[in-house]
């Protein structure tokens, strides 16, 4: 299929850095073409690579973004098994919270759309 590439990366370290470019061209475009960004996160390390890259770059403005924790546990926000717990200390001021439901509806609808939209995937290994 055109328009898929995939990107190899020798370390986490290397990789860190093309990641939150990534994401923040990603978003860039997003804002423009509707004014807000939407973005599934998941915890293990990417939780430590993301809350160094992020805040590193220069002018990143996270406030138009909408980011869903695909793999929360069930556990308290200060419990460090919970996704939305590490992001919110380390990484982003997360300026409110909306219910389960609405955050599934959101970016299930997102997740169409993009599917809808392009043939265009990105994979990132690490070997």
């Amino acid at each position: 299929m055109s328009g898929r590439r995939v990107v190899v990366f020798p370390s986490a370290a290397e990789l860190g850095p093309a990641l939150a470019h990534l994401v923040a061209s990603r978003a860039d475009k997003a804002l423009l073409d509707h004014g807000r960004f939407s973005l599934g996160l998941s915890g293990g390390s990417l939780v430590s690579m993301l809350s160094k890259e992020l805040p590193a770059l220069p002018d990143l403005d996270c406030s138009h973004w909408l980011a869903g924790f695909c793999d929360e546990r069930l556990v308290p926000f200060d419990d460090g098994e919970s996704t939305y717990g590490l992001y919110k200390h380390i990484v982003i001021h997360i300026r409110k919270m909306i219910s389960l439901m609405e955050g599934a509806r959101t970016l299930i609808t997102a997740y169409q759309a993009a599917l809808a939209s392009t043939d265009e995937a990105v994979v990132i290994v690490i070997s």
